[in-house]
């Protein structure tokens, strides 16, 4: 017998009887999920079966009509208690993410909470494990994050940093953050995108920077104003890099290596200068009492010092080697004392190598010497890691260390007078007497032999002048914009004597076509008007104190008696140019958030 439709609408069957597809012979129950003929008596006794009417009871209408759902009024008291139960587990989904808790502890963290608050509903009805706190911290927190900041990027001019990470990981990755000032009267630093830069597709540097770049597009570029990086040929190149590709997509972008690589890599070529064993007694100290708690507590019982850590030498961390150089220097005789009885008594050869180092007059002078010369860069390497606005002074602190180094070897009336640019820190006919070189104070010491003396200074002129040759290699002191974008200190700008140097902003205006159309020839004088209005306004006293941007925003906001913003347009173009990078220090900060999520259990 042939199936027959007509009995789907029979009460007895409806719902669930269905045709099987290609056999006109056979019926199936959608319940049971089973075939049989289609006669009409096998269907009556299936319908009947035990089997069959358990599990039709899932044919039972349970879902409400439109109709139903809309006569239903919502009770006020349980959505108002929905909503504070939605709120508490978003809080502590980004409380966890915040403080880098593990997401499993959400399993145990929700049973201990309504263990102590019985009395709150909003606790006792908190289904909060660690698959939805994962959940809400990628598909909410992190989603919202994601589209605010694009939607500021949409409207806001912006400067774009890139890093890639150095640690032991094997996914190297790629960090992007934006700089832009938003209405929070600062500018602001945030982080767009973390990703990984090598992939099965692309396995080989040739291809890096080309991902670095489409990685890069996937930020809102319309309203790119500068872009900073390390000096790498991959990031900073002039061929095929991501800063050229850039160029030729966004002409007239500002490219500007981070400041704090540089002054690095210029302490490191220059510490090459030095003898090898400066550097090996720093490492056989710290290998020494790494690994043993035993010597580190002989060392304390033996010399009565306090219990300060002996540090390692690092190449990539940036302040490492002026604090291992300080913590050796200021224990330099408990050392000797500790390592003259391990080398007698222990007979070790890594005690008798370090006892011989510091028993090495000589050798101690280069650690004072670096420990006056380091502080020059690691002090300046600090100031640009800070999240404040330095493009501003990051010409004059430059010139100002440069100029520091170079007469405590030249001679300074070249080293004053000589346009920095022109200056050549390895003219020898310039150089003073090696007796009249300033090495610090602690080189001052009568019982030092002169040929002790002699070749130290020697060594000692050869570090101070390639730290110089390094900064002029690295640093543009002939920059336009950042010669001209001084100006808009407080100090400067709202000064009258500063006239005489800075008439007029149009050198500045003209370096930056992405803020100010060349051809927009009314906004451009309007700007300059306002500009030589600044200082004949009398501007509140604490203005001068403020940071930059600050500032800035608080003459963008200043207002006439008839509530006109007088200086909008000279304000707005002072608060895009400050977005400039000056490094990409805000990288390494997003690398050490992620590094502390790398350990063994996570």
């Amino acid at each position: 017998q042939s199936y027959c439709k007509e009995r789907e609408a029979n009460p007895l069957f409806s719902g669930w009887l269905q045709p099987v597809s290609g056999n006109t012979g056979k019926a199936r129950c959608r319940c049971c999920n089973i075939q049989f003929t289609a006669e009409h008596t096998v269907l009556k006794n299936h319908a009947k079966s035990n089997k069959h009417q358990e599990k039709s009871k899932c044919l039972a209408p349970t879902q409400k009509s439109i109709t139903q759902c809309m006569q239903v009024k919502p009770n006020p008291e349980k959505l108002k208690l929905e909503t504070a139960i939605k709120t508490a587990e978003l809080k502590l989904a980004g409380f966890l993410a915040e403080h880098n808790i593990a997401m499993r502890a959400a399993d145990h963290l929700t049973d201990v909470l309504k263990d102590i608050f019985k009395d709150s509903n909003i606790t006792q009805n908190l289904s909060f494990g660690r698959t939805k706190a994962t959940a809400i911290s990628k598909n909410i927190i992190g989603s919202c994050y994601f589209e605010e900041l694009s939607e500021i990027l949409k409207r806001k001019k912006s400067s774009v940093l890139i890093d890639e990470s150095t640690d032991i990981g094997n996914v190297k990755t790629l960090c992007i953050v934006v700089h832009f000032f938003d209405n929070t009267k600062s500018v602001q630093t945030c982080s767009w995108k973390l990703a990984q830069i090598f992939s099965a597709q692309n396995r080989d540097a040739a291809q890096e920077g080309a991902s670095a770049e489409r990685l890069l597009m996937q930020v809102y570029l319309s309203n790119i104003l500068g872009f900073g990086s390390d000096g790498c040929n991959t990031m900073m190149g002039k061929n095929n890099s991501v800063a050229s590709r850039l160029q030729n997509e966004f002409p007239g972008i500002l490219l500007q290596h981070c400041t704090c690589h540089s002054l690095h890599l210029c302490v490191s070529a220059a510490c090459i200068q030095l003898p090898r064993r400066c550097e090996d007694l720093a490492r056989d100290v710290y290998n020494y009492f790494k690994n043993s708690s035993k010597h580190m507590a002989q060392y304390q019982e033996f010399c009565h010092v306090e219990p300060h850590k002996l540090l390692k030498p690092s190449q990539t961390r940036w302040l490492s080697l002026q604090q291992v150089v300080k913590r050796i220097s200021s224990q330099w005789d408990a050392l000797l004392l500790f390592f003259t009885s391990q080398w007698l008594e222990a007979r070790l050869n890594a005690a008798e190598n370090i006892y011989r180092c510091l028993n090495d007059a000589w050798l101690r002078l280069y650690y004072y010497f670096l420990e006056w010369s380091l502080p020059k860069f690691t002090n300046l390497n600090e100031n640009f890691q800070s999240e404040k606005v330095m493009i501003t002074t990051l010409r004059s602190k430059m010139a100002e260390t440069y100029k520091d180094i170079l007469l405590s070897y030249m001679e300074s009336n070249y080293a004053v007078m000589t346009p920095l640019s022109r200056l050549d820190p390895a003219d020898a006919s310039k150089f003073l007497p090696l007796s009249n070189m300033y090495l610090g104070v602690k080189q001052e010491n009568p019982s030092h032999s002169q040929g002790i003396l002699t070749n130290f200074r020697v060594r000692c002129q050869r570090f101070l002048v390639t730290a110089c040759l390094e900064i002029k290699k690295r640093f543009n002191f002939d920059d336009p914009v950042l010669t001209h974008i001084e100006c808009l200190t407080p100090s400067i700008a709202t000064d009258q004597r500063s006239w005489s140097l800075y008439p007029s902003l149009l050198p500045l205006l003209q370096k930056v076509p992405r803020i100010v159309d060349p051809e927009n020839t009314d906004l451009i004088q309007l700007i300059d008007d306002q500009w030589r209005q600044v200082p004949l306004m009398k501007l509140p006293e604490n203005f001068k104190e403020m940071d930059v941007d600050q500032f800035w925003y608080n003459v963008l906001v200043l207002e006439d008696l008839g509530g006109r913003r007088v200086l909008k347009e000279l304000a707005a173009f002072a608060l895009d140019i400050l977005i400039f990078p000056h490094s990409n220090a805000s990288c390494k900060r997003v690398f050490s958030k992620i590094n502390l999520i790398k350990n063994k259990t996570k």
